[in-house]
């Protein structure tokens, strides 16, 4: 069992999600916490969101936390979800995080490569 915890770059969504790894390690120590940043422009500004969590839960908490990795920030996500384009970053970046989840990919920070994982015909019922 795992909680995924969905923060962005702004200060109090960084906050707010080190408040539920905070009460999640009060409630249920034994469970793993994984981050994921959302509406970032780059793997960099994810990475400053998630180290911050990281550097408060492991000095305040004794809990380390998994990086999942990050939502592209990506003016096309409503037009994706209405025009059904798969392709668009954050689409890509959802998928990504399926397959994680999924098991279906690394979790050491590399990318996967969904498209071949899943396959066309899957991709195209998840867009």
């Amino acid at each position: 069992d795992r909680a995924l915890l969905v923060t962005s770059l702004e200060p109090t969504a960084v906050v707010d999600a080190y408040a539920v790894a905070k009460v999640l390690s009060g409630v249920v120590p034994a469970l793993g916490v994984g981050i994921v940043v959302n509406g970032v422009r780059n793997g960099e500004e994810a990475g400053l969101a998630f180290r911050q969590l990281e550097i408060a839960s492991t000095r305040f908490l004794t809990r380390e936390l998994k990086y999942y990795g990050f939502i592209a920030e990506d003016a096309a996500v409503r037009e994706a979800v209405i025009e059904h384009a798969p392709q668009s970053a954050a689409s890509r970046g959802y998928r990504t995080l399926a397959a994680l989840l999924a098991g279906l990919g690394p979790t050491s920070g590399r990318s996967v490569d969904v498209d071949a994982v899943l396959g066309a015909e899957e991709i195209s019922r998840c867009a």
